[in-house]
């Protein structure tokens, strides 16, 4: 796949229907051959470019380069982060200090 987002299994339907929602155009699939995948996170961790750990957290310049190499706009990214539950931090303008 190498494009779009990998998602577990458990979660699929869920974050389809989201996306389907909200008119986010991205790409999901059960798999971990993916752009981004998607993992629960146990403790809230810090997510990578790679990974996505729902219930976790994103440095926003790692999240603004997430949404460059998923290829949707920064907002969307934002819409997605939410709905997973994943904080921002460092953000790039100061506005979560």
């Amino acid at each position: 796949m190498e494009a779009g987002l990998g998602v577990p299994k458990e979660m699929l339907e869920e974050v389809r229907a989201f996306i389907q929602r909200r008119a986010v155009t991205l790409d999901v699939a059960a798999t971990t051959d993916a752009a981004v995948v998607v993992v629960r996170a146990a403790e809230r961790r810090e997510s990578d470019l790679k990974t996505l750990r729902a219930g976790g957290w994103i440095a926003c310049p790692t999240a603004l380069a997430m949404a460059q190499k998923l290829r949707i706009p920064p907002g969307e990214l934002g819409k997605l982060l939410n709905f997973l539950n994943v904080k921002i931090k460092a953000c790039s303008l100061g506005c979560f200090k």
